[in-house]
């Protein structure tokens, strides 16, 4: 699953890097034109062009997954776009040198790389660096895949959808809250939060919205994603686990979270004309967050409903356990519940 988040990263720079620096050399190169077209030594640089841009763009795409997305640090937008491309630059100021350098004399590859002609380059790679990061820090503040259904307007009008919903929320978050104050209860949800996006991108999840202590979760439906769902929860367990110390080093209390998770139709439409978001409607996101609500009742982490369950191969890792036909809070239906765990 991991896998194919960076797969994708990868063919977003390989393909970005591949038009922009053909774009270049389109215009470097205009008034070689003829009447009779592009001479052969154009086409060929083209190609030449497109294969480096292909290997610049893996290296670029990998370099950002390693370094610079790599780092939990919290650094504003900004910050992260003007350093990132800087980052960028170096990397394309080291890359014509060496270039300009081989087969030649030092001396040559020095009065090169000050040229007239480098310094054009490096300015437009800067330039095409900047709206690159641009682009990635705003698809990480919108979500994966978010941006582009903005512009391309898939959802001006409402679109009928399967969608599997997750409601998770802090267990104790009242008693939590005024044992540590509104300041610290508020890094200790960010801390949280920020754990939440590890398992959240390896299960293609989308986060939906933040409401107070609780995260919800979506993924469209199909056979993976029933089960990417019930995985995510227990990474995530995982992770708030492995950080227990900090956690008790700074907040003396190690973080729990219950989750409640249904599927069925919804409808996805773009609401908002001052501040727009990606909206769902239908009375799945009701019942699972009602779901969520009793997990206190029954003393479970997570609970989901059968109709989701029965589209599940539930690895012999986990145990799923009946708890009855319910009636769920405010709604006249029941709806079958079931509990899920880890086997220990």
């Amino acid at each position: 699953m991991f896998l194919r988040v960076k797969s994708s990263a990868v063919l977003f720079s390989i393909v970005y890097w591949v038009l922009t620096t053909n774009f270049y050399v389109l215009i470097r190169f205009a008034g070689d034109l003829s009447e009779e077209g592009l001479p052969v030594q154009t086409v060929w640089l083209h190609l030449q062009v497109t294969i480096t841009a292909i290997i610049m763009g893996t290296l670029l795409s990998l370099l950002n997954h390693a370094h610079l997305g790599g780092s939990r640090a919290k650094k504003s937008f900004g910050w992260t776009v003007l350093v990132n491309t800087a980052i960028y630059l170096l990397f394309f100021a080291i890359v014509i040198f060496l270039s300009s350098l081989y087969g030649n004399t030092l001396d040559f590859a020095k009065s090169f790389f000050l040229s007239t002609e480098s310094l054009v380059t490096l300015a437009f790679m800067a330039v095409n660096s900047l709206v690159f990061h641009f682009i990635l820090q705003m698809n990480r503040l919108l979500g994966p895949g978010v941006l582009m259904e903005y512009v391309s307007g898939k959802y001006f009008s409402p679109v009928e959808e399967e969608r599997i919903f997750m409601f998770l929320d802090l267990k104790s978050s009242t008693s939590i809250a005024e044992q540590l104050g509104h300041s610290s209860y508020s890094k200790l949800i960010q801390d949280c939060f920020s754990i939440v996006s590890t398992p959240a991108q390896r299960s293609k999840a989308r986060i939906y919205q933040y409401v107070g202590d609780e995260v919800v979760l979506t993924w469209k439906f199909c056979s993976q994603a029933t089960f990417d769902c019930i995985d995510f929860f227990f990474q995530f367990q995982r992770l708030l686990n492995d950080q227990s110390e900090y956690f008790m080093k700074r907040y003396e209390v190690v973080p729990e979270f219950k989750a409640g998770a249904h599927y069925g139709k919804v409808m996805a439409t773009q609401v908002g004309e001052l501040k727009s978001e990606i909206a769902y409607h239908g009375d799945v996101l009701n019942a699972a967050a009602r779901i969520q609500g009793m997990c206190n009742e029954f003393g479970e982490s997570l609970l989901i409903s059968e109709r989701l369950l029965k589209q599940i191969e539930l690895p012999e890792m986990y145990n799923s356990n009946y708890l009855g036909n319910l009636t769920l809070k405010g709604k006249q239906q029941r709806i079958k519940v079931h509990s899920i765990r880890y086997k220990v």
